[in-house]
């Protein structure tokens, strides 16, 4: 299965090389911490930019409760607070409430491969700030993830390296106006866990998006995500509830 997931990313990535393509850089800093045995909460900051012409930046502050139903589903509860200088003048502020579910469909203390899909549905509110208007959609998205240890046997482990392979479909709407409408996503990448409060990754994420401020034609982004990961305090189960990012 894994090297099954290396081949499909190699061939979207092939893929994406072929079309128009940008370079985008992503920094996240994470924090989880729990409120109960069962309920965690994340705050997630993340800078993300484009490496060339025309240069856009994005500050984006997520808060996610996260609460374990039973062995096999989660609920969540999402906001994401997110500025984006767009173009030189036209900037915008999004105020996106989600709601999702994930289900783990094999569990980490019990197998190999941690496989499990995600849920969503977003509210878009989206305010450009040049001329006080705001646009209003909403977005189900859906994405399959897969974690598996590479220097151990479980992914509970520590002193850990471990894989990453996920794809995710978005649904966009292009009445809403802003640089990059993402459609489908898919990433690759390594993470180290020292011990049970922090977790290191990087990833390679492609992804398909539609550009509505200047025309709407397609387009493949390349982005490089620096991730870092810090639990606090330790939870007392075995679970690999973290928050979703973005």
């Amino acid at each position: 299965m894994v090297r099954h997931c290396y081949l499909f990313f190699f061939f979207f990535s092939t893929h994406a090389f072929s079309q128009s393509s940008t370079f985008q850089g992503w920094l996240e800093a994470m924090g989880t911490h729990s409120i109960s045995n069962r309920t965690g909460l994340e705050h997630c900051f993340t800078y993300s930019t484009l490496y060339g012409t025309p240069k856009w930046r994005a500050y984006d502050y997520s808060l996610c409760m996260e609460r374990t139903m039973s062995k096999h589903w989660d609920l969540m509860a999402q906001g994401v607070l997110s500025y984006t200088v767009q173009t030189e003048n036209y900037n915008t502020l999004e105020l996106r409430p989600i709601l999702g579910c994930r289900w783990h469909i094999t569990k980490a203390s019990s197998h190999r491969l941690y496989l499990r899909m995600l849920l969503r549905m977003e509210q878009r509110n989206l305010k450009n700030l040049s001329n006080d208007t705001w646009e209003v959609s909403v977005r189900p998205r859906i994405r399959f993830e897969l974690l598996f240890p590479i220097s151990s046997s479980r992914m509970t482990d520590t002193n850990l390296w471990y894989g990453i392979w996920d794809i995710e479909f978005l649904y966009y709407d292009d009445r809403v106006t802003e640089r990059f409408a993402n459609k489908n996503r898919m990433r690759l990448g390594i993470g180290y866990t020292p011990d049970k409060r922090w977790k290191f990754e990087t990833i390679v994420m492609w992804q398909q998006s539609r550009n509505t401020i200047e025309s709407s034609f397609e387009q493949s982004d390349i982005i490089l995500r620096l991730r870092l990961r810090y639990f606090l305090p330790q939870k007392e189960k075995d679970n690999l509830n973290e928050g979703v990012g973005n």
